[in-house]
């Protein structure tokens, strides 16, 4: 959803809509001035079924947000309270930090950041995590080791002696 920034009558009006094990989505045009979301309406979206909120603005009620007990990512805190008069879209696609979601698309997260997969590409990404495990794995390996470098630096180096000024 897409809210105007310093504002979260849509997010309260989103909630109605949400299903069970719906990942909600805010986009605030990365406003920084209030929060958009708090303990609250993050407590009434867990009791919809929301499993997670991502969005691009800020949060509120850091306490309260923890015993709610979802995942939330967002640009950071403030105490600031948001209005709640709108406008907003409630199932278009938005854009938070570049990245476009839409509607169906897979929203996954940890600690390190957020991914969004349309659905359409979901078989061939969890194709590809399994090669980039596959790379990681090796790597480990390889440091386990002893390895100060990665095995691709030297012939990547012979190929592109300029990469590396002196």
């Amino acid at each position: 959803m897409w809210t105007v920034p310093n504002d979260n009558l849509v997010p309260y009006l989103a909630i109605s809509y949400a299903k069970p094990g719906d990942v909600m989505v805010i986009a605030t045009e990365e406003t920084t001035g209030n929060s958009v979301i708090g303990d609250v309406l993050i407590d009434m979206a867990r009791n919809a079924g929301v499993v997670a909120i991502v969005t691009d603005g800020m949060v509120r009620d850091i306490d309260g947000i923890e015993q709610v007990g979802i995942p939330i990512c967002a640009r950071g805190l403030s105490a600031n309270s948001p209005g709640k008069n709108g406008p907003g879209r409630i199932g278009w696609p938005v854009s938070l930090g570049g990245l476009s979601i839409a509607n169906g698309d897979l929203v996954a997260g940890d600690r390190n950041g957020v991914i969004a997969v349309s659905r359409a590409a979901v078989l061939g990404v969890l194709q590809e995590i399994e090669k980039v495990k596959k790379k990681e794995k090796d790597m480990d390996a390889a440091v386990t080791a002893g390895a100060t470098q990665p095995g691709w630096m030297a012939e990547y180096l012979a190929k592109n002696p300029a990469a590396v000024l002196d």
